[in-house]
Order: structure tokens, then C-alpha cells, then sequence
């Protein structure tokens, strides 16, 4: 060995050190997760650490689909592209990199909002809200009637109000007490009792439709 010019020794050690490299790579990727490990990396399908900062899970076809942003650095050792990193997985242990993705884009199926507040129309007694759905329509959870909404009239003070869900974006809100409402709000407290959804699963985001109200009861 010590005959051996510099260059071939350099080449041996160069090959030996990508094939233990190449061998850790494949028993990790032929080793499925069967458990959560706390403060360790979580490797995708290739290998590579997880990269979906902030984000949140789905479940849509009979898999769950992991959305968030993706920082590009030396952490990730991931190309320097920023956007949205999608992961699908069928178990939650084990996920396959779907690479960066924006729904509207690329054309998934796939819910990319979550529905939110689009209008407010009063009428007499009631008060009838459309929200924008996107591809998805408006449903109650867990219980046939829609809980967290309050309307008030002129006097500002706040009454729960009774709800229909009249079509797929749309929901009439009253209150017996309240014979000309002014506003409403949707799951507005610190901590609400609120379950009107996409069908989707997506959570409608709560909202107001005044800036000043004295209670809610």
C-alpha cells in the first residue's frame, strides 16, 4: 500500500467513503418508521429532513397530506427554492416528498384555504352570510346545528343566535330577541364554541362584521 501513487489511495478512500454512505442511505430509506422519535431527524421518502415549517395535515383520499413553508438552507441540504412543501404519507410515520407545490397552480384536488367570511346581508330579523367555499360547501360538525354565532341590534349588546344552513356557502343567523340585527360575529371569544366546516374539514376562520360591541351572552 505504501507504493500506491498519492492519487490512487485518494480514489480508494473516496470510493469506500460513498459506498458505506450509499449503504446507510439504502438501509435507512428500507427501514419504515413505526413510532414517533422525539429529537431526532425525520427523513422523507429520499432521505432528506422534513421541510414543511408552520404547516398543517389533511386528509383527502385516503391519505393525509402534510402543506407548509419551506426554508431553504444548509439544515435541509434542499435546493434554494422557497414556496409550499407538500408531504403525503398513509401512516404518519413514513412520508414521500410531493416537492413544492402550490395547489391552485398544478392542479391538485386538493383544499388550499380555509373558507372565509365573504358577506352579510340584514333583512327584517335575520341576517344571511355567504362565505367563500372555493371548491368546498359549508357543513356542521359533530352536531346538526351550527354553534358560535352572536347578533346584536342597535343596542350593541350581543345574543347567541339560532342558525340554517340554507346551501352549500350560505346561513341564515337570528336571534328571537332581536327584532332588526346590525352584525354578527362567528366564533369571536377567547375561547369559542364553533363548528361550522368545509366539507373538506377546513375550520371556517371566525369573523365580525362591527368594530364595537358591550357583551356577549
Amino acid at each position: 500500500m505504501k507504493n500506491l501513487p498519492c492519487s490512487v489511495l485518494r480514489l480508494c478512500l473516496s470510493l469506500s467513503t460513498i459506498a458505506v454512505l450509499h449503504v446507510s442511505a439504502a438501509d435507512s430509506l428500507q427501514s419504515p418508521r413505526t413510532q414517533f422519535l422525539q429529537d431526532q431527524p425525520w427523513p422523507d421518502d429520499k432521505g432528506v429532513h422534513i421541510n414543511a415549517h408552520g404547516g398543517g395535515v389533511i386528509y383527502y383520499g385516503g391519505k393525509y397530506y402534510w402543506f407548509g413553508e419551506f426554508y431553504p438552507g444548509k439544515k435541509n441540504r434542499a435546493p434554494q427554492v422557497t414556496g409550499i412543501s407538500c408531504y403525503s404519507s398513509t401512516d404518519l410515520y413514513n412520508w414521500k416528498s410531493e416537492g413544492i407545490v402550490l395547489t391552485r397552480d398544478y392542479g391538485f384536488k386538493l383544499p388550499c384555504q380555509t373558507p372565509k367570511f365573504k358577506s352579510v346581508n340584514f333583512q327584517g330579523d335575520k341576517a344571511t352570510v355567504k362565505c367563500g367555499c372555493f371548491v368546498s360547501k359549508l357543513t356542521e360538525f359533530k352536531v346538526n346545528e351550527i354553534l358560535g354565532f352572536t347578533i346584536c341590534g342597535s343596542d350593541k349588546v350581543r345574543q347567541s343566535a339560532k342558525t340554517k344552513l340554507v346551501d352549500g356557502n350560505t346561513v341564515e343567523v337570528w336571534s328571537d330577541k332581536i327584532m332588526m340585527p346590525i352584525s354578527i360575529c362567528y366564533a369571536w371569544s377567547e375561547m369559542p364554541t364553533c363548528n361550522l366546516f368545509s366539507t373538506d374539514s377546513l375550520p371556517v376562520t371566525h369573523f365580525r362584521t362591527d368594530t364595537n360591541f358591550i357583551l356577549v351572552l
